[in-house]
């Protein structure tokens, strides 16, 4: 076993600015070439969307994204599902980088949890963002991780730790396989233009719906070797539902919300071919604003993801 001991504690939010400023403001950090960072990765752009990333002094990663998904009523600056999305991806290449294997291997995030950081700024405007990437724990078939969305002022907004599955190209042919497919280019990307949640049907006490299918084209670059719907795309699908019923419980309907809180477990990504089934249910009011939901994510009667979701009402109007 590989342990990585970190050499900071972000467990507060004057830390992570302090640790943000420095990061920016370093002229001596090494950029990347973006070429080297996708070798390291399982999947590819437009999936990746990094514009540049950089090694941090105690061994990790940071990048600069462009926000993609629309943020519909969800609070910005960009959706909590492509956070992590982003910061997701930036670990993986982490992990590549510091494994380098011989042999073609996959990282699969089998848990996650994503906070939303008390200095967020749900107003601010800015569509480009800061992402990091830190390892916690390697081992030989499983790490752990975590990363930090920033903007250029240094707040911090969401916070990701992640659990992966690392296996074999073998094993991952067993998991994902479609016959005769072929990689084709588009001159579009999927991910500017994601589908609504479909089907929905709304009652006090859930609130189910469905989403895509995405077809080959929606799961471009995830992966290389076969159509895969991306997670970060199923989460999309999942918290714009959980966000309508959390604004139907609450009774406020024109109110825009935040994903606050989400604990994340995954099952088997449906390929894009495959329609997900979405319920949401179990609304519980915490106190005030919060409320919070158990959602589930599934395709064929196969288990996709599970999340138990804090959603906070907001005054603050989205823009879409």
């Amino acid at each position: 076993m590989v342990k990585i001991i970190l050499n900071h504690n972000y467990n507060d939010d004057k830390s992570v600015k302090l640790f943000f400023d420095h990061q920016l403001s370093n002229p001596e950090r090494l950029g990347l070439d973006l070429n080297e960072v996708y070798s390291w990765l399982d999947v590819s752009p437009p999936y990746v969307d990094f514009s540049a990333v950089h090694e941090t002094e105690d061994g990790g990663l940071t990048a600069r994204v462009d926000a993609q998904y629309p943020l519909g009523l969800e609070n910005g600056p960009m959706v909590s599902s492509e956070t992590g999305r982003h910061v997701a991806i930036l670990l993986s290449a982490l992990l590549g980088k510091v494994r380098q294997p011989s042999k073609k291997e996959y990282y699969l995030v089998t848990a996650a949890e994503l906070t939303r950081l008390s200095g967020a700024d749900a107003s601010s405007q800015s569509t480009a963002l800061n992402v990091s990437a830190q390892l916690s724990v390697q081992e030989k078939r499983s790490a752990k991780g975590f990363g930090y969305t920033w903007d250029d002022d240094g707040n911090a907004i969401h916070r990701l730790d992640c659990t992966f599955s690392i296996i074999s190209e073998g094993v991952f042919k067993r998991i994902f396989s479609k016959e005769n497919f072929e990689r084709r280019s588009y001159s579009t990307n999927p991910y500017d233009q994601l589908p609504a949640i479909d089907n929905v049907l709304v009652s006090d006490h859930e609130l189910t719906a469905t989403y895509g299918p995405l077809g080959d084209f929606g799961c471009l670059g995830h992966f290389d070797s076969v159509p895969a719907s991306p997670l970060s795309v199923v989460l999309f699908a999942v918290c714009r539902a959980c966000g309508r019923f959390a604004l139907h419980v609450d009774g406020r309907p024109n109110k825009s919300f935040s994903i606050t809180h989400a604990i994340v477990g995954t099952g088997t990504l449906p390929l894009g071919d495959k329609q997900l089934e979405i319920t949401i249910s179990e609304p519980r009011h915490i106190e005030g604003d919060i409320y919070k939901f158990w959602c589930v994510a599934s395709a064929e009667g196969e288990m996709a993801c599970t999340v138990d979701m804090t959603v906070t009402i907001t005054d603050f109007h989205a823009k879409s």
